[in-house]
């Protein structure tokens, strides 16, 4: 079975390999029984920001940082070592 998204209200699906994100609110069930939603695939939003997928998930730590720039989902953060492992990462390293 081929999956059509994940159905959640955790925005971090934006970013994951998956066939695309679902927010549950966006779900609108028609009178003619049919079922409208709003689904957001992650490879469309990296070549809307032309950038590989697979830098995606530096959005979601940047995303936490600009939040609390010392804490990221309860943990501390060590922004110099961040930045390192992202250029080892950017140079093939």
């Amino acid at each position: 079975m081929k999956a059509f998204g994940v159905l959640s209200m955790d925005s971090d699906f934006y970013i994951y390999s998956n066939p695309g994100y679902i927010p549950l609110d966006s779900l609108a069930f028609e009178d003619d029984g049919s079922v409208r939603c709003v689904r957001y695939r992650p490879q469309d939003l990296a070549a809307q920001l032309q950038i590989a997928s697979t830098w995606l998930p530096l959005f979601a730590v940047s995303g936490c940082l600009a939040r609390s720039p010392n804490a990221c989902c309860g943990r501390s953060i060590d922004r110099g070592a961040l930045i390192r492992n992202v250029v080892a990462v950017s140079c093939g390293q």
